[in-house]
């Protein structure tokens, strides 16, 4: 054969180097041609594995930590042999790659070396200089109950190396879980937990400070700064770590144990200044999407909705997919985050009257969609009328909204399925058949069953709810009740009067109570306060009330969401300073049966009972009875006067005749009088009792008080 040229021989030794250098094909996609940061060495000796007699021929894997992964990244494998030993020598071209499709090389990061599908130990390799990475690792003998690994240290080596490091924290973490079950690993744990800690974040900080290690013992030790933290979580080469993903999730579980705190925690991540290594960045605020998008936590919807908004939907360049999740994530749960009021819906019920959220009153409210095919719901529903059933704190209403299209079958599941023995249960059934109402959107309903629980504000207290977190709001409401109960029995105690200083120190107390705990909201508290005050039958309690409403809530409307409350309170204060006790009553130029002209109190010095009635009225009817037998035993010293506070004259004249009242009777003829102004006829009956002076001694008293009071009195 004819010698080739130097020529020749120089193109033939190119393409072949050419060749060399071409992409390799893996399932069937071509890795782009880098050159990788450095060659690898991993020798491993399983001489002294307390598993099987012998391993030969077993394969052992290499696989890289990629936070995003669970299983990691596989990057080699390596046969035992006879000795029970393995080495992994590192590739000169990458074989594969990252899912962020990046080579798949032997770089900075944590490895897993895996026998049988379970991780053996794992090694970290810092070195971002592209530097050969040498390193001999072996198993220990063992009594614990696990393997315990050891790096070969070279002949002349001295310094401590991340491994060494690495190795021990892991033997140290399997002992920690046998510390319940195991009297051994309890005994090497004596003494040695936070101890330990400390000491290897030592060691690495001094000898390591750049290395992985120093990262991750800074974190699980609490010795690290902020700033050192921000630095680490910036670090590119966390990105192929757990313990990376590990200390970003810590973070974010803060965020969410503390919803006060989860924009800031957020922000902080971020719009870290040093996270400018942009796989590391997209990287991070994927994993901070998904972690509140698929939280448990149901305030964590709230910052999913923020980092959305604030942050994937403003970013460029964001894979398509996410962008996307992120919009559609915003759009069915931006209306009904833990605080916004409830989104409007007014829907027919079976009856096919139109019924609205907005006229849902009272302390709680459930908002229930189901529909009839769901399994799910059929778990659900008897769980939740078991709520009902049991539910005594206060009065709760329960709007269900049928999703389904089927009138009939509709009809038939609320008939089988929604009964309660609970009186106090309200309830509202409505569905949308004709599918005019846009309540998937702005409920979300993407599935169901799905719940919400809403206060008096009509407010979410709670979303996505499960029968058992329902229930654990309620009886946290009845918790908080109790609590707020027993601090009003002490800031307003029954006693003979309440100054306006006593209540004015009361409310300091309750504005101190409310800084410190967290559970009472200031306005809440208040309300709860005047509701108890106002209901209690000791006067001293419903003057507090009256002071309370006066002072704090009519005299700040603007501050308070709820009008409705805000104006039943007010009309309850104007009335209760009407005729006070120990006050004059007021004197009201009314008439008589015959249209002649009569004072309501009128100047005779004798007690007085004041009856203020309706014919319409059933209960004042039924106190007529006992109110003439009173006046049969005490007309002769004590002035009974009836007032009629209706309209209809004839009918009242024949009410009279036909009741049998023989005591004096007057109305407002034709309201000019201004009995309204003076004494409320808003609701009846109402009884005064006044002294010879016409000062009030009693007021909303039942008929039994009446004989009672004067019984003491005239004796």
């Amino acid at each position: 054969m004819k010698k080739l040229s130097y020529t020749v021989k120089r193109v033939i030794l190119t393409l072949l180097l050419f060749a060399l250098l071409m992409p390799a094909k893996v399932s069937g996609q071509t890795s782009p041609t880098l050159i990788p940061s450095g060659k690898y060495k991993i020798s491993i000796d399983l001489s002294s594995y307390n598993g099987d007699d012998t391993l030969f021929g077993a394969t052992l894997y290499l696989k890289k930590r990629y936070w995003n992964s669970e299983e990691g990244i596989l990057l080699d494998s390596a046969r035992v042999d006879k000795k029970n030993k393995a080495l992994f020598l590192g590739p000169l071209y990458p074989l594969c790659q990252y899912p962020d499709k990046e080579p798949n090389i032997f770089t900075a990061g944590q490895y897993d070396i895996y026998l049988k599908g379970k991780v053996l130990f794992s090694f970290l390799y810092s070195s971002m200089d592209g530097k050969n990475f040498k390193e001999s690792f072996r198993a220990i003998p063992s009594e614990i109950g696990f393997q315990q690994y050891e790096r070969v240290k070279g002949r002349k080596e001295k310094t401590i190396s991340e491994n060494d490091i690495f190795l021990n924290v892991q033997f140290h973490t399997k002992l920690k879980s046998l510390e319940e079950s195991d009297s051994t690993a309890r005994k090497l744990l004596k003494g040695y937990d936070k101890a330990f800690l400390v000491q290897e974040a030592f060691k690495a900080r001094k000898d390591l400070p750049n290395s992985l290690i120093c990262m991750m013992l800074n974190d699980l030790s609490l010795l690290g700064t902020e700033e050192r933290r921000a630095i680490a979580l910036a670090d590119e080469r966390i990105l192929y770590t757990l313990f990376g993903r590990n200390a970003l999730d810590s973070r974010l579980l803060g965020a969410s144990l503390y919803p006060e705190n989860a924009k800031i925690i957020v922000d902080q991540i971020l719009k870290n200044r040093y996270l400018t290594y942009a796989p590391l960045r997209m990287a991070t605020l994927k994993r901070v999407f998904e972690y509140f998008a698929g939280s448990k936590y149901m305030n964590d919807a709230s910052t999913g909705v923020y980092v959305a908004k604030n942050y994937i939907l403003k970013e460029k360049d964001l894979d398509p997919t996410l962008t996307s999740e992120a919009a559609y994530y915003v759009t069915v749960n931006e209306a009904t985050l833990v605080g916004k009021k409830l989104p409007q819906l007014s829907l027919k019920d079976t009856s096919g009257v139109i019924r609205s959220i907005s006229e849902l009153m009272g302390e709680n409210s459930i908002i229930y969609f189901y529909s009839d095919d769901c399994n799910y719901c059929k778990e659900e529903t008897p769980k939740l009328i078991e709520i009902l059933d049991n539910y005594k704190f206060s009065p709760l209403n329960l709007f269900t909204v049928y999703t389904g299209t089927d009138r009939t079958k509709w009809k038939e599941y609320v008939m089988e399925n929604f009964s309660t023995t609970n009186p106090f249960v309200f309830w509202t059934h409505t569905a949308d058949i004709e599918r005019e109402s846009d309540f998937p959107v702005s409920y979300g309903v993407t599935s169901t069953p799905k719940m919400f629980l809403a206060d008096h504000n009509l407010r979410i207290k709670g979303r996505n709810l499960k029968s058992s977190s329902l229930r654990h709001l309620l009886e946290r409401d009845e918790t908080l009740a109790d609590l707020q109960k027993t601090l009003l029995t002490v800031l307003f105690p029954e006693k003979e009067s309440f100054s306006s200083s006593d209540i004015d120190s009361a409310l300091i107390s309750v504005e101190n109570i409310c800084k410190e705990n967290k559970l009472i909201q200031d306005k809440e508290f208040i309300r709860t306060a005047y509701i108890n005050l106002a209901s209690s039958d000791y006067y001293p309690n419903q003057e507090a009330a009256a002071y309370l409403g006066e002072k704090v809530i009519c005299s700040q409307k603007e501050k308070w969401e709820d009008t409705v409350f805000t104006s039943r309170v007010c009309d309850a204060v104007r009335i209760f300073n009407m005729n006070k006790l120990g006050e004059k009553a007021a004197e009201v130029q009314l008439y008589d049966i015959a249209d002649l002209p009569a004072s309501l109190l009128g100047g005779d010095g004798k007690l007085k009972v004041l009856f203020f009635y309706k014919t319409t009225c059933g209960v004042c009817t039924r106190m007529l009875e006992s109110i003439n037998k009173s006046y049969s035993k005490f007309g002769k010293k004590v002035s009974f006067t009836g007032v009629y506070v209706g309209n209809d004259k004839s009918t009242w004249v024949q009410y009279v005749a036909k009741n049998n009242i023989k005591f004096r009777q007057l109305y407002d003829k034709e309201q000019l009088g201004g009995l309204a102004e003076k004494y409320d006829i808003s609701s009846v009956p109402h009884i005064y009792i006044l002294d010879k002076d016409n000062r009030v001694i009693a007021k909303d008293i039942s008929t039994e008080d009446i004989a009672t009071i004067l019984e003491e009195i005239i004796k």
